[in-house]
């Protein structure tokens, strides 16, 4: 994830829905997907607020 912060264009959260619906690859390779089973919107939040400042 760090080698593409720089250059990041789509990143991906959510739960297995995303995890296994989304491929990150269709979108370019300035996609990146951090979603994963059960993730709570908690953490999907808190990922987005970090992240958010460097896309």
């Amino acid at each position: 994830m760090e080698e593409k912060e720089e250059t990041l264009e789509n990143l991906v959260l959510g739960s297995s829905h995303a995890f296994n619906g989304i491929r990150p690859a269709l979108l370019g390779d300035n996609s990146y997907s951090m979603a994963y089973y059960s993730q709570n919107l908690y953490y999907d939040c808190m990922i987005f607020e970090k992240k958010e400042r460097k896309i």
